[in-house]
């Protein structure tokens, strides 16, 4: 997306998040659902459909949309669901870390 009009950001901003990113190994980069909930992806393992990814989600305040991270809509300080090869439901698990902050993994393995 670099120098992409489209893209809405300045090359200064650009270069920040990517001087931030670098220090903080964020890998990846940063994937929001409906409600701006954002999961900072850290890293990865696998390809496509058979990996995961690891990361911290932040939760926010919002009214209830149709998709949201599990965190986001448990109202719990931990959870685990197991892939389920059948129906390919994603598996996850999380921890809250304080507040709205939470370690987030989420795919099929």
């Amino acid at each position: 997306m670099d120098g992409d009009p489209n893209a809405g950001l300045a090359r200064s901003r650009w270069d920040a998040y990517r001087a931030i990113y670098s220090r903080d190994e964020i890998k990846l980069g940063v994937q929001r659902d409906e409600a701006g909930d954002a999961f900072i992806m850290v890293d990865s393992v696998g390809l496509l459909n058979r990996g995961h990814t690891t990361g911290y989600l932040f939760c926010r305040q919002s009214q209830a949309v149709s998709f949201r991270f599990q965190p986001c809509t448990l109202n719990k300080n931990e959870g685990y669901h197991a892939f389920d090869p059948k129906t390919r439901e994603e598996g996850y698990s999380f921890w809250r870390l304080d507040g709205s902050w939470f370690v987030y993994d989420n795919g099929p393995s």
